[in-house]
């Protein structure tokens, strides 16, 4: 953005909000320097005493505060809120009130789900407030914003749907019923997540020992994924020469402890592939996932149980030129998405209405694993491309 010629500022909230867990320095290496404000702790003993992790309750006053200072102290063209703590969002409205900055809301996550079908948390009741919380998050701040940035059309449609008086859509009267739509302006923005080339070129391939082909893949495993898991699992059965590869998964499960169950390989044991699965739950940091992902024979990428759901890590994945496994709930937009890449991509489409395995199947994916095939002329959105989208955005909705 800084050599597109826009200068860039970053408010967060600072690591002593943060879970030890979570702590990556070695990532910064990856990213250029831009003006920090780290927003400090308030209040950590009563939050402490209370229970209360969230970062979006115990860092959301003290951000705000900080922001319109910040705001009141120069000038801004637009504030962008990009994180999945969505309660910091709800500073927006206020910021725009008193300085007259427009606020651009990014949803890469759903904020509120009517009606879930997996449990999230332990706590039911922590789950209901959220889910309520949830609601009010949308109709006080992304309702109001004066642009929304999405990486599905269907989190956006849902968003229409419950909120047809958005502040960046428009509602008019047809036939005598209302009719929702977006607003003139085109202030939504449908993107998924860019390749990080600039990383991943940075990274050091860590490659396992000699023998079995590997398969890896990086990120969330749990019951929201059993669907598409069990069906490319029964797929991949069939195959002989699913005796030829190891598939590794790593970074399932954050908060596993030894003697917890493995999920997605218990799985793969339950249903006839022992030895092929080997799960390592505990999280994986961003340098290490880049390594292994460079370091692999083919790559995976498990789809959940929600056709809205956008990978972050395929644009990344499809960088590499390796080939891979797409797993997508039926209705899903990844098939539409994937069809101008080129080769080396097989997809999976599971669930009710999904049709198995699409354009290069598991056999063909499996063939170009143990034939270490490469297609570095695959097409993929790179990050340059995903700024010059948000660059032209941002323009629009800041104009007069």
């Amino acid at each position: 953005m800084k050599e597109a010629g826009w200068e860039v500022e970053v408010l967060y909230p600072d690591q002593s909000y943060q879970a030890a867990y979570s702590f990556d320095p070695e990532c910064t290496q990856y990213y250029p320097e831009v003006s920090e404000h780290p927003v400090g702790s308030w209040m950590p003993g009563i939050f402490r005493a209370l229970g209360s992790r969230s970062i979006g309750i115990r860092g959301g006053a003290p951000l705000a505060r900080q922001g319109l200072e910040l705001l009141q102290s120069r000038k801004y063209d637009v504030v962008y809120f990009s994180t999945t703590q969505h309660l910091l969002t709800c500073a927006g409205p206020w910021w725009r009130k008193k300085t007259g900055v427009p606020y651009v809301a990014d949803v890469h996550d759903p904020v509120y789900i009517p009606h879930p079908k997996y449990r999230t948390s332990r706590n039911g009741l922590k789950a209901i407030l959220a889910r309520q919380m949830g609601r009010w998050i949308e109709r006080r701040a992304l309702a109001q914003a004066d642009g929304i940035v999405s990486v599905s059309r269907g989190y956006i449609d849902d968003l229409l749907l419950r909120n047809p008086c958005s502040r960046w859509a428009r509602s008019e009267m047809e036939d005598g019923r209302r009719k929702v739509g977006l607003n003139k302006l085109g202030h939504v923005l449908v993107q998924p997540f860019p390749a990080d080339e600039r990383a991943l070129e940075m990274a050091k391939a860590e490659r396992g020992r000699a023998g079995k082909k590997r398969i890896v893949y990086v990120g969330a495993g749990g019951t929201i994924m059993e669907k598409g898991w069990r069906e490319f699992l029964a797929a991949l059965k069939k195959e002989s020469a699913s005796r030829e590869i190891i598939i590794e998964i790593y970074g399932t499960n954050p908060f596993w402890k030894e003697g917890d169950r493995r999920f997605l390989q218990a799985i793969a044991e339950e249903m006839g592939l022992p030895g092929v699965v080997i799960e390592e739950p505990t999280r994986v940091s961003y340098e290490r996932s880049l390594a292994l992902v460079k370091g692999a024979d083919g790559l995976l990428v498990l789809g959940v149980d929600d056709p809205n759901y956008q990978p972050s890590k395929l644009h990344t994945y499809l960088a590499t030129g390796l080939p891979i496994m797409v797993l997508a709930r039926a209705g899903s937009a990844l098939p539409d998405q994937l069809r101008g890449v080129g080769d080396g991509v097989g997809l999976l489409e599971f669930g009710e209405g999904g049709r198995g395995q699409l354009e290069g199947g598991i056999r063909c994916y499996l063939e170009a694993v143990k034939g270490a095939n490469r297609w570095l002329g695959r097409r993929f959105l790179t990050a340059g491309e995903g700024v010059l989208a948000h660059i032209k955005f941002f323009e629009k909705v800041t104009r007069k």
